[in-house]
C-alpha cells in the first residue's frame, strides 16, 4: 500500500563548526562607545591645553607691593633709553604701586589722596617722592620732558619710594 509521505530530505549540512557571519565592526558596541568617548577626550585635552596655555601666558601677580613695584621698576629701568615707553612704563609703576600699597583706585589718586594715604602709613616723605615721580612722568609723558637726566631723576624718585 502506498506510502503517502513525501520523501525525504536530503542532508545538506556541511561538517565542523558554523561560521557566523557578522556585520562589518560597526555592528560592534564598543565601536558606538569609542565614537562617542574620542571626541569627547580630545575635547577634553584641547580644552585642558588651553587652559594651561593661557594660564602660563599670564604674568605671574606678586602677593607682595614691594615685590611687585621692584618688578616693574625694572620693567621701567629697561626702558631708559626710549623716553616714551620709560614715561609710560613709569607712570603704570606709580598707579599700580598705589594701587597695591595704598588701596587707591586711579581715580582716587590725586595729591591730596596719595598724601592722606602715605600719612596714614606713617610715610609722609614717600608721598612728596611719589608726587614728585608722578609730576615727572606726567611731563615726560605730555609736557615733553625727555631728557636723559629728567628720566634718570625720576627712576631715582620711583626707587626712593619703593625703598620706603
Amino acid at each position: 500500500e502506498g506510502d503517502d509521505r513525501a520523501p525525504a530530505a536530503e542532508d545538506r549540512s556541511l561538517p565542523g563548526r558554523p561560521i557566523v557571519i557578522r556585520g562589518f565592526w560597526v555592528a560592534e558596541p564598543w565601536y558606538w562607545i569609542l565614537l562617542a568617548v574620542l571626541p569627547l577626550s580630545v575635547a577634553g585635552t584641547w580644552i585642558w591645553q588651553a587652559f594651561k596655555h593661557r594660564r602660563a601666558e599670564r604674568p605671574a601677580v606678586a602677593r607682595d607691593p614691594l615685590e611687585e613695584g621692584r618688578r616693574r621698576l625694572r620693567d621701567t629701568r629697561a626702558r631708559l633709553n626710549d623716553p616714551a615707553p620709560f614715561y609710560t612704563a613709569l607712570g603704570e609703576a606709580l598707579d599700580h604701586y598705589a594701587y597695591d600699597r595704598l588701596g587707591l583706585a586711579k581715580s582716587e589718586q590725586s595729591d591730596a589722596g596719595i598724601s592722606a594715604a602715605f600719612a596714614k602709613t606713617g610715610h609722609a616723605d614717600a608721598a612728596e617722592a611719589f608726587l614728585r615721580a608722578r609730576a615727572l612722568a606726567d611731563r615726560g609723558r605730555y609736557g615733553g620732558g625727555t631728557d636723559r637726566a629728567g628720566r634718570e631723576t625720576a627712576l631715582g624718585e620711583l626707587e626712593r619710594v619703593l625703598s620706603l
